[in-house]
């Protein structure tokens, strides 16, 4: 994440049954895909009546949760939410996921409901830039309490897409000594070290990091692909890069941090020239004067 570059089970649960997975990623099984209207409503009526099963069993019991499930209503609840928004938000979340399948049907038997994200971060002045005219964004550096929230944030994140700037940028905390940081600090590095990276770049020929492979085009369909396979969520760091999957219609979250500040001209958080709509889903205010807001792109 850009922010990150500004620092050098209950007791009866058992008796309860479902045929729906407890997951995020669906939530509700794999399902066959009909193109019948008649078919589409019955398996939309079924889709719905799973949600509410799942979402019941996830009030009763926190044991039986898979991971991502945790760490979504976790990323929810970070964000200042109650565990019953929280649970709000994710059955908004499986509905919308399975809704989508039911629109677009695939040609395989059966599909399932849900793929990787996409999410694009960035800490920016109130005007919009990560870096201002002269290329500086350390008036962008998070405190502490910004940090462990950018951290929980990435926790979930299992890929990095960079180009090089970015990449270069980053790569400091592969070797980077974080002994005598802070807890946020070395906290950060444990999380960037685990991920895995890939570099956009036509001139990059090594990398000096583990988990890196360098792509020398940035192919709008193999993103497609990678977010069909991965089984956590993928962030993409970098304005220019970020843009170019904004415009392919690839980024299906934004995470805007705002600082107090206006530097009036850099690079802008956002491209030029792309028109999207988007739902707020969250915002956060910091002891520092940083707005953290949480938008999804709507389809």
């Amino acid at each position: 994440m850009t922010a990150a570059i500004l620092i050098g089970q209950t007791a009866g649960a058992e008796r309860f049954k479902t045929d729906a997975p407890l997951c995020t990623n669906g939530g509700v099984a794999p399902i066959p895909v009909s193109s019948g209207r008649h078919d589409r409503h019955r398996l939309e009526r079924r889709g719905n009546r799973q949600i509410n099963r799942t979402l019941h069993v996830i009030a009763i019991t926190h044991g039986r949760l898979d991971p991502e499930t945790r760490a979504y209503l976790a990323r929810k609840e970070a964000e200042g939410k109650s565990r019953i928004e929280a649970m709000r938000c994710l059955k908004r979340h499986l509905a919308r996921r399975y809704h989508r399948l039911l629109l677009e049907p695939r040609n395989s038997m059966t599909t399932e409901v849900e793929m990787a994200k996409l999410i694009y971060s960035a800490i920016a002045s109130l005007d919009g830039y990560v870096e201002d005219s002269q290329g500086e964004f350390g008036w962008a550096a998070p405190d502490d309490e910004v940090f462990a929230f950018v951290n929980d944030l990435e926790r979930p994140i299992g890929t990095y897409l960079y180009g090089r700037r970015m990449y270069e940028t980053m790569v400091f905390w592969e070797t980077a000594s974080t002994g005598d940081g802070s807890a946020v600090i070395r906290d950060f590095a444990e999380i960037w070290r685990a991920a895995e990276k890939i570099v956009y770049s036509r001139t990059l020929q090594t990398v000096s990091s583990t988990r890196t492979r360098i792509e020398h085009e940035f192919d709008p369909a193999a993103i497609v692909r990678l977010k069909e396979s991965a089984a956590r969520d993928i962030t993409v760091g970098g304005a220019a890069l970020a843009g170019q999957a904004i415009a392919a219609r690839l980024v299906d979250e934004c995470h805007l941090f705002l600082t107090p500040i206006v530097v009036g001209g850099g690079k802008r958080a956002l491209p030029d020239n792309v028109h999207a709509q988007l739902e707020l889903m969250a915002e956060r205010h910091f002891r520092s004067g940083v707005v953290h807001l949480h938008y999804r792109v709507c389809a």
